[in-house]
């Protein structure tokens, strides 16, 4: 996720923060919303704003596995060239500990 993408998901949780707040204060002053029209009651807006939460925050978790596996995978990649250019230059007690981490890597989930 690039900073500006950060920045949005934020905003939108925040957004989600502050309609939580609402949903509870208006549930909390039912003489608020009794007399207006259906937009204001929260039996209208809060399943679908719990919907579209639930929603995000899914998208949120697949964002973050992608990036943990984007991570994973560039540092496999610097670890093992730098394995190759170790045991190229037939330095194999300094490489045998990044080609166990490398294995390590490589299994973990």
């Amino acid at each position: 996720m690039c900073r500006v993408d950060k920045i949005a998901a934020a905003l939108v949780g925040l957004f989600f923060v502050g309609m939580a707040c609402k949903f509870v204060w208006d549930l909390n002053h039912p003489e608020a919303w009794v007399n207006q029209p259906a937009g204001h009651d929260p039996h209208i807006y809060g399943p679908f704003g719990g919907v579209v939460a639930l929603l995000y925050i899914y998208l949120m978790v697949l964002i973050f596995r992608d990036q943990q596996k984007i991570k994973k995978k560039a540092t496999l990649a610097r670890l093992l060239a730098q394995a190759e250019e170790l045991l190229r230059q037939k330095r194999w007690r300094e490489a045998e500990p990044i080609v166990k981490e490398i294995e390590r890597l490589h299994h973990s989930k």
